[in-house]
């Protein structure tokens, strides 16, 4: 995925480059549920949000969310459902109580959430958790793209499981993920709005059309590939991995 910053580190220091490092990587993308072995920092939502994953056609669902920590504003919660209102596509958005700054315009945000998930992917085609498993919503063949903070677990899981994606960074690696996802062709980032930094509905809609494309699910469809081939047996991450242990047990470090 970085193979300049690699190559610009080796000849300073010994580099051994293994990954993605993710438990449920085996398998993904294969149309098989996908069991996650990672505890999640929340309870699951009800598991009715897989069954209704396979009710949908493949490729046809919009994934959200922003992790475990980002938060957004009341503005920013009506652009993402004013846009999926007015998609055609079904769309499946985790939103908690806590991901939103104001917490006291709850009623508020539930009915734009609930309008929204009515009238999505033409009516009635929207579902909205509190939590899901993450893991299982990647690999599931109905999903088309995933509209994310863009941090490194969600970006790196995306490129893994083959599923591009929208990006709308706050913070920290969000806009490094963002960046990467954007080199490999995997992705987009969406253009926030000056001032406030919330990304508009006709954006967001422009941007799923965008990843959604063929061209685009091609490209990430080989990166997924690509993962899967290098944590296989004798696969990149393998054959770095084992380098790793026999130097070290041969006294090299």
């Amino acid at each position: 995925m970085e193979p300049d910053a690699l190559a610009s580190l080796r000849p300073h220091v010994d580099v051994f480059a293994v990954g993605p490092v993710l438990s449920f990587l085996h398998g993904a993308g294969d149309g098989k549920r996908t069991s996650s072995a990672s505890p999640d920092l929340f309870d699951h939502d009800r598991k009715d949000y897989l069954e209704w994953l396979d009710s949908k056609p493949a490729k046809s669902v919009v994934y959200i969310s922003f992790g475990s920590s980002s938060v957004m504003s009341k503005k920013q919660v009506a652009e993402i459902a004013g846009a999926m209102a007015q998609t055609t596509k079904p769309f499946l958005w985790v939103l908690r109580k806590d991901n939103c700054k104001d917490q006291e315009d709850d009623a508020a945000i539930k009915k734009l959430t609930t309008a929204a998930a009515a009238a999505g992917g033409g009516g009635g085609e929207g579902l909205v958790v509190e939590w899901c498993d993450q893991a299982r919503v990647l690999t599931h063949p109905s999903v088309a793209c995933f509209v994310t903070h863009c941090g490194w677990n969600s970006a790196l899981e995306s490129a893994a499981c083959g599923v591009p994606l929208v990006a709308a960074p706050q913070y920290s690696d969000q806009g490094t993920g963002a960046w990467l996802a954007e080199r490999m062709g995997v992705g987009v980032r969406a253009a926030a709005r000056e001032g406030d930094g919330v990304v508009e509905a006709g954006e967001l809609r422009r941007c799923v059309e965008t990843v959604t494309s063929e061209a685009v699910a091609a490209r990430a469809a080989a990166w997924r590939e690509r993962a899967r081939a290098a944590v296989a047996d004798g696969g990149s991450s393998d054959r770095n991995l084992r380098e790793f242990l026999r130097q070290i047990a041969d006294g090299g470090y």
